[in-house]
């Protein structure tokens, strides 16, 4: 079964780093410490959208002022990294993804359907505002509900994809300090 084991960040929403990820994850910490960034960070490597679309110049409100990129590392050791550039010279922004560390050679088409073969096909990108509106255990519940029945694909488990990474940070918080994501 394949399972997410690595999320690694640089410069999106001011994180950058790597986070272990087990079977079970639990990420606390207080209002701005980067709880949300882990959960957007992976579905914007899954699918390339922020929930405010799937148009480049939405994602670059996510990225610092060179860009961001978002990685996952699989189980099996394979993995991909989605990149969002700035080209300061002329304006322009670019993404490009890297899968098994290799620049995708067939086009952003081709590496996407390759990430879904590999993560299975992720639900449409939720409104952020109306989740936040929720209650803790209603979001837990919702993500929850959301996922199960989202996968069709027997070899992915809802709950060793994203459902983990999300839904469990919404059970308990902690004061001070940056965001922690703990895995079990």
């Amino acid at each position: 079964m394949l399972r997410i084991e690595e999320l690694t960040t640089n410069d999106f929403k001011s994180t950058t780093g790597t986070n272990k990820v087990g079977a079970l994850n639990l990420i606390t910490g207080p209002n701005g410490a980067g709880k949300s960034a882990m959960t957007l960070a992976a579905m914007f490597a899954c699918t390339g959208s922020t929930p405010d679309g799937k148009r480049l110049d939405t994602a670059y409100e996510y990225a610092g002022p060179n860009g961001c990129s978002v990685g996952l590392r699989f189980s099996d050791r394979k993995g991909f990294t989605r990149t969002l550039r700035a080209d300061h010279r002329d304006g322009k922004l670019s993404q490009d993804i890297t899968i098994d560390g290799r620049l995708d050679q067939l086009g952003l088409k081709a590496a996407e359907a390759a990430i879904e073969a590999m993560v299975g096909r992720m639900p449409e990108m939720w409104n952020v505002n109306e989740f936040l509106g929720l209650s803790p255990e209603a979001k837990r519940k919702y993500l929850l509900r959301l996922f199960a029945a989202t996968s069709t694909d027997a070899a992915v488990d809802p709950g060793s994809l994203l459902a983990r990474i999300v839904a469990e940070y919404l059970r308990e918080s902690r004061d001070g300090g940056e965001a922690v994501a703990v895995s079990i």
